[in-house]
C-alpha cells in the first residue's frame, strides 16, 4: 500500500510539473491537468539545434525526426544514477559481513567501524533497498525518454534507459504496433505497450495532440487530411 501511494505521488508530479510553473496552489491541483497553460508548455515544437544533438546522443539517423519528450529526465537519470550506485557499494559491503561473519559472528567490525550489527540488520538492510530499487526500476525501464518518427515509413524508434545507468537503449516499432496495456498501477491509464515493451507516455509531451493516436492507428493521419 505504501509503494502504491508512493507511485501515485510519483506519477501525478510528472503529469502536473508544469503546473507547478505557473501557479501557486500547485498542491491542491496536483491530481488535475492543468488547462491554462496547454499553448504554451504542451505540445512544444523542438528547435532544429536541439534536435540534432539530441539525435546524435540517441544515435539516430537524420530520416527522423522528435514527436516526444519526456518530462524530468534529468531527476530520473540522477535518481537512476544514485541507485546504481548504492546497489555497487551495499553488495561488497553484504558479501563482506558474510564472508567475515560467517553468518554467525556478529557485529561486522570494519576498520574499527560496525557495519552490520545483527543477520536481522543485514537482511532488513539488503532487503529494504531492494524494495526501493525494485520501484524505481519498475518506472524508469517503462519511460521513454524520447520518440523519433520517420513520417514516409511510419516506422518510430523510442530511447529508454539502459540498464547501465550512462548508456541508452532503442526500441523500434511500426505505427499500429503500439497498444493500450492493463496495469494495476497509479499511471495505468498512460501504460501502453510495443512488441514486449512496455511504454509509460503523457500525451501532454508529444509534439502535436495527434501524434500519439497515430501510433496507436496508423490510418488516423489519412483520415485527419481527408476530413
Amino acid at each position: 500500500m505504501i509503494n502504491i501511494q508512493i507511485n501515485k505521488l510519483t506519477f501525478a508530479l510528472l503529469k502536473n510539473r508544469t503546473a507547478s510553473l505557473i501557479s501557486l496552489s500547485f498542491v491542491p491541483n496536483v491530481l488535475t491537468r492543468p488547462t491554462s497553460v496547454t499553448s504554451k508548455f504542451y505540445h512544444r515544437e523542438v528547435s532544429k539545434s536541439v534536435e540534432a544533438n539530441l539525435r546524435a546522443e540517441d544515435k539516430i539517423p537524420a530520416s527522423y525526426n522528435i514527436i516526444y519528450r519526456a518530462p524530468l529526465k534529468t531527476y530520473f537519470k540522477v535518481t537512476y544514477y544514485t541507485t546504481f550506485t548504492g546497489l555497487a557499494m551495499i553488495i561488497p559491503v553484504v558479501g563482506t559481513s558474510i564472508y567475515i561473519s560467517g553468518l554467525e559472528n556478529f557485529p561486522v567490525i570494519l576498520y574499527n567501524t560496525e557495519v552490520v550489527g545483527s543477520i536481522g540488520e543485514l537482511g532488513g538492510l539488503f532487503g529494504a533497498f531492494l524494495l526501493v530499487s525494485t520501484q524505481i526500476g519498475s518506472i524508469v525501464f517503462k519511460y521513454p525518454l524520447r520518440i523519433y518518427k520517420n513520417s514516409e515509413k511510419k516506422h518510430y524508434i523510442a530511447v529508454y534507459q539502459h540498464i547501465l545507468p550512462w548508456k541508452h537503449k532503442n526500441e523500434e516499432f511500426s505505427a499500429g504496433e503500439l497498444k493500450k496495456s492493463r496495469s494495476i498501477m497509479p499511471w495505468r491509464d498512460n501504460m501502453y505497450a510495443f512488441r514486449k515493451r512496455r511504454a509509460l507516455l503523457l500525451e501532454d509531451y508529444f509534439t502535436r495532440p495527434a501524434d500519439l493516436g497515430e501510433m496507436l492507428n496508423p490510418d488516423s493521419s489519412n483520415k485527419t487530411q481527408s476530413t
